[in-house]
């Protein structure tokens, strides 16, 4: 799914970048920006003490301040329903791992996958023995 990400630069013009969503299961911040999104457009972040922290665009000279973003009323709304898509998600995940940990086990054989020592070893920093 594809949302607007609007901003308002530092000479009040707004900037608006489309991002590529995904639910993630057991997300707790509302967006994420990812490195795509940052090689799209191309940003970089200057964080001065004095003057606080900036986000510019390429080579141009449009930049906007970071700052902390609020929830917004309606995120409860959000919130359910991304939670109910969540468990939808969570449900194909487990479903996806536990056919491809079978799949696994019949390429690679169970006997190749687990490792058993003979005996039990302590090993003492700096120290090396054959198992």
């Amino acid at each position: 799914m594809k949302i607007p990400v609007t901003m308002i630069g530092e000479d009040g013009e707004l900037f608006e970048a489309e991002a590529e969503a995904y639910i993630v299961p057991g997300m707790t911040v509302p967006i994420l920006l990812g490195e795509d999104f940052q090689l799209t457009y191309e940003l970089g972040v200057t964080r001065n003490i004095k003057d606080g922290t900036y986000v510019h665009f390429g080579r141009t000279d449009y930049k906007v301040r970071a700052q902390a973003v609020e929830h917004t009323k309606d995120f409860g709304h959000l919130h359910q329903s991304m939670m109910a898509a969540s468990h939808f998600i969570k449900a194909k995940l487990h479903c996806r791992n536990t056919v491809k940990h079978h799949c696994n086990k019949v390429k690679f054989g169970t006997d190749q996958t687990i490792v058993r020592a003979a005996e039990d070893y302590r090993l003492c920093p700096h120290e090396c023995k054959l198992i």
